[in-house]
């Protein structure tokens, strides 16, 4: 069950560039309207206050996506690896 959610959690912000985005804006968006989704429904049943949820998250995920982009630009600059 872990799986499976993890799967389809991973496929929403993949949706827009599988149905033809150029630009990584929409899966930008699309993971941002993900993250206030599923704070909102995570601070309703934690009794956590909804916006101070959603800022957390928001905030967490902002440095994750910034490590995982340096790793990145890292992997690069010292394997030679593009994607």
């Amino acid at each position: 069950m872990v799986g499976t959610a993890y799967i389809i959690g991973a496929l929403v912000p993949v949706l827009p560039v599988l149905v033809g985005a150029k630009d990584a804006l929409f899966s930008v968006l699309t993971a941002g309207l993900m993250v206030i989704l599923v704070s909102t429904v995570l601070s309703f049943l934690s009794g956590m206050d909804v916006k101070r949820r959603i800022l957390l998250n928001l905030a967490i995920i902002t440095v994750v996506v910034s490590v995982s982009y340096a790793i990145g630009l890292a992997a690069k600059q010292i394997w030679g690896i593009e994607v």
